[in-house]
């Protein structure tokens, strides 16, 4: 198995672990977690509003520049969602960087979606499945996302890790979410986010009738 880090979603290969810790990736576990039927991520609101316009049931979740898009049910924040219950629901997931991973991310065999929330079952899978590549893909170049990858990168390698290491610098790159004076980026999104196996699922794409969609899987 090789492992490779690369910042291009649409270059991945192998099994992809398309990486958005704060909140794209980990705001798809709590929506899986609280029982969705699927997720659809999609790159734009537009797309977004399209598929509600067929099914008015759909329930959208997203952001533009961090903050929820007008119009939508709730926005990119995992503390937000951490309590709905979605039972039943297909919903509409749109990001900056995430949900653009994974759309672009399709020429890979399998794509998944990494969070520290459902570290352990992403990488009980790589372990399991024994892929003959591996393309973990930060949807930032530089911050929490690099250093997820470093961290699954060294712990898939066997390397000592240190989890408390990884939270210390993440604060430092993501100070917003520590800053009163920004209630729209809150502090517990950035706990519930640097929190490790909250789930013991991982998020994984498939197709439903021609359709991109995220499920939970057991591992």
């Amino acid at each position: 198995m090789k492992v490779n880090i690369i910042h291009d979603a649409k270059q991945a290969k192998g099994l992809a672990v398309i990486i958005d810790i704060l909140r794209a990736a980990t705001v798809e576990a709590f929506i899986l977690g609280n029982n969705a039927n699927c997720i659809i991520p999609v790159k734009t609101s537009a797309e977004a509003f399209a598929l509600r316009e067929k099914n008015p049931r759909i329930v959208l979740i997203g952001e533009s520049n961090g903050l929820k898009i007008e119009g939508f049910d709730y926005g990119n924040s995992p503390s937000e969602i951490k309590n709905v219950n979605f039972e039943g629901k297909i919903v509409v997931h749109r990001s900056s960087h995430g949900t653009q991973g994974l759309v672009d991310a399709q020429g890979a065999d399998q794509v998944i979606f990494g969070s520290f929330v459902t570290f352990s079952a992403i990488k009980k899978f790589i372990e399991k499945t024994n892929p003959k590549v591996v393309s973990l893909v930060p949807t930032l170049d530089e911050g929490d996302d690099e250093l997820f990858a470093n961290y699954l990168y060294r712990d898939l390698y066997g390397y000592d890790n240190n989890f408390e290491e990884v939270k210390e610098r993440t604060k430092g790159l993501n100070s917003i979410f520590l800053d009163p004076e920004h209630p729209e980026f809150p502090e517990e999104d950035f706990h519930l986010a640097l929190t490790l196996d909250t789930f013991p699922f991982l998020c994984i794409t498939d197709k439903k009738d021609d359709q991109l969609i995220v499920k939970k899987q057991e591992v």
